[in-house]
């Protein structure tokens, strides 16, 4: 999320980056491919280590499937951003598939309030920092005041609305122990 808010000014640093823009979106699918990967991968675990282990092969024979013709058909319509494209909706159809094997098949539950709570909670950012107005003309004075509201209204969000009892217990070690060395 800091990387994609923080964008237009990473594009603004880094040498010929109005050369590099043009790749802005490829940027933007891959993330949300990589945070899908990241959220439903434990489905393939799930899956390989049960009885139905010969569902693996399924998946595989499926995302190269469905990533051959999403390239196929999205790459020349869209040129690289196309690829990423092609790459999130490989691994939207292929998690969507697994997680269904995962709550059909093994009766696993993979999500909790949290989950939907923190999905909510990142739309809401991402309309935060679309509104907030640019604060500099300067790309690392931007991405400064960016990054700042932004991280601390996740941080506090986060502990507030007990999205995750593990980085809750953090916080709560963290203001406790200032608490207590405070007292001293």
């Amino acid at each position: 999320m800091l990387i994609w808010i923080n964008i237009d000014n990473i594009f603004a640093i880094i040498p010929n980056g109005d050369y590099y823009a043009v790749g802005k979106w490829v940027v933007f699918f891959i993330a949300l491919s990589r945070i899908l990967s990241v959220t439903f991968n434990f489905g393939d675990t799930l899956i390989s280590y049960s009885k139905y282990y010969y569902w693996t092969l399924f998946f595989t024979v499926f995302i190269t499937m469905t990533g051959i013709a999403s390239n196929l058909l999205l790459i020349p319509i869209m040129d690289i951003t196309g690829a990423a494209l092609a790459t999130f909706i490989t691994y939207i159809l292929a998690y969507t598939v697994q997680q269904w094997i995962v709550l059909w098949k093994i009766k696993g539950n993979p999500f909790s309030k949290g989950i939907f709570i923190f999905i909510i909670l990142i739309l809401i950012l991402f309309g935060i920092n679309y509104l907030l107005p640019k604060w500099s003309p300067n790309p690392f004075v931007d991405g400064i005041y960016r990054t700042s509201i932004i991280g601390v209204i996740t941080l506090i969000s986060v502990y507030k609305l007990k999205i995750s009892e593990e980085i809750t217990n953090i916080f709560n070690k963290i203001l406790h122990k200032n608490h207590t060395n405070s007292d001293v």
